[in-house]
């Protein structure tokens, strides 16, 4: 039997609308198949199906109907898995307009994207194959589409008590002009939010955030999703019960981030598996071998001597401050670990040497530093980690997060399972609340019935609900299974 795989990586999915419909991969031989051409053509403007379509390229292979060889289309999880798949009988001849097989909008796009889509790439699997000879010939490669994308992060101080006015300025790198003036003006109640394209043009498939937190580390989050920016957006963020006598006394810390389609797409192929460039944590063998006994262990890494530059205070440019003390750090440092320090240092505070934290104690942004210094992660205790989770999450430190995100998943119990979903949900992590609620929904007959959760169900009910339809949708799946088979 000769058999071949191309698997198709398509990055920045969200914003396959730009593409008008249909997104085509770059061209593929199937060297064990007779030396064919190929390429995938997905159409995705279907309401209710998408199309995989196998369509034949220009080669010197055979073209008669005789050739006949079968061929599988999947749509494949992150984890490898096939989500849902169809298989096809086809004729090498008869390509020439395409073979393909239709899926489920609802299959592919209506489970978990986290999950399926990390990093917001969707992987599609097309495998060839016939049964002819002894001899088993097997050949694999890797496509890779990236539909591109700019993403813009502005950050800025509000001072009610100075002035309940702020505006946000949102330039493109990219095409060197001023895209979005983003107008916050601070009221008794809450934020009002006065959002202006100032670019002509309409960006197609925009994602526009904006989150504002203050003392009380409460977010106030929005996000808008579209296939275009209007040309103004105005809503309001009402505080909360608790926030209405703080707010006005409160600074707030606010974060705007823009994403666009630019329209553009590179294409690639690869004949081994694609990964991002990974640095190795230890030596070769083959370095290792020329190096004496013991003398690796006097060398220092890099993160020792980072640390070493700053416990010893060598050329620190910024300070830290919190409520009680100041932390001298380098920006370098900061900016390379963290996107909210560098829209922070290259931005609005460009010239100044101080940032104030006053939401972080003292001991979490020691810790806090430590990460970004040392990349080490050593922390078991709960609370701390709360605290981490937190700064992490403001300064969009992702390798923090994932420490601390595998630290509550490892750690979820029926006791906390409830403040693990509040958590979860606060800082819109649904990879984590996706977890918590797998545990919830596996433990529900210790869950459901107990005093907690039916203070949480009081406090929380849209999360409580949200948890139990789940329960719901897992009955609702194994009936149909059960019913079908």
């Amino acid at each position: 039997m000769d058999e071949f795989i191309f698997d198709w990586r398509i990055e920045n999915i969200s914003y396959c609308w730009n593409k008008r419909g249909e997104i085509v991969s770059p061209s593929f031989v199937a060297d064990t198949l007779q030396n064919n051409a190929w390429s995938l053509k997905l159409f995705h403007g279907g309401y209710y199906f998408l199309s995989l379509t196998l369509i034949r390229g220009e080669d010197d292979g055979p073209r008669d109907r005789d050739f006949l060889f079968s061929c599988e289309f999947s749509c494949v999880t992150a984890n490898n898995l096939t989500l849902t798949s169809v298989r096809k009988v086809s004729a090498a001849g008869e390509l020439r307009m395409g073979c393909g097989a239709s899926f489920g909008r609802h299959e592919i796009f209506g489970q978990n994207e986290d999950l399926i889509f990390p990093q917001d790439i969707l992987t599609l699997r097309c495998r060839m194959w016939k049964r002819e000879g002894d001899m088993f010939k097997y050949g694999q490669c890797f496509g890779r589409t990236r539909l591109e994308i700019e993403r813009i992060l502005s950050v800025a101080d509000m001072n009610p008590k100075i002035n309940r006015e702020k505006t946000i300025l949102i330039h493109s790198k990219k095409e060197n002009k001023l895209l979005l003036s983003v107008n916050i003006f601070h009221g008794e109640d809450g934020l009002k939010i006065d959002l202006r394209r100032t670019d002509i043009a309409r960006k197609n498939v925009s994602t526009f955030k904006f989150s504002a937190v203050g003392r009380n580390r409460t977010p106030l989050n929005y996000i808008k999703s579209g296939f275009y920016m209007p040309v103004e957006v105005v809503w309001t963020m009402p505080f909360s019960s608790a926030e209405n006598k703080a707010s006005v006394t409160n600074k707030l810390k606010l974060t705007c981030e823009f994403i666009y389609s630019t329209g553009e797409e590179t294409k690639s192929v690869e004949k081994v598996r694609p990964c991002s460039f990974k640095f190795p944590e230890f030596p070769s063998n083959c370095i290792l071998s020329c190096i004496p006994s013991g003398k690796m262990a006097d060398c220092p890494s890099i993160c020792k001597d980072l640390w070493d530059l700053y416990s010893k205070q060598i050329l620190c440019d910024v300070e830290l401050k919190t409520q009680s003390t100041s932390f001298w750090v380098h920006k370098t440092v900061l900016c390379a670990r963290s996107p909210v320090f560098l829209a922070m240092l290259t931005g609005e505070m460009k010239e100044k040497t101080s940032v104030e934290i006053e939401d972080l104690e003292n001991d979490t942004l020691e810790k806090f530093l430590a990460f970004l210094y040392t990349d080490s992660f050593e922390e078991s205790q709960w609370n701390a980690v709360v605290e981490l989770y937190y700064a992490a999450d403001k300064y969009q430190v992702e390798r923090l997060e994932c420490f601390c995100r595998s630290f509550f998943a490892n750690n979820i119990y029926v006791s906390n399972a409830c403040d693990l979903l509040t958590l979860a949900d606060r800082h819109s992590d649904s990879d984590l609340k996706s977890r918590v609620e797998y545990y919830i929904v596996t433990h529900h007959d210790c869950i459901f019935g107990s005093p907690t959760w039916k203070q949480f169900s009081d406090k929380q009910p849209l999360l409580a609900l949200r948890a139990m339809l789940c329960k719901y949708d897992k009955e609702r799946r194994r009936w149909l299974s059960y019913f079908f088979n």
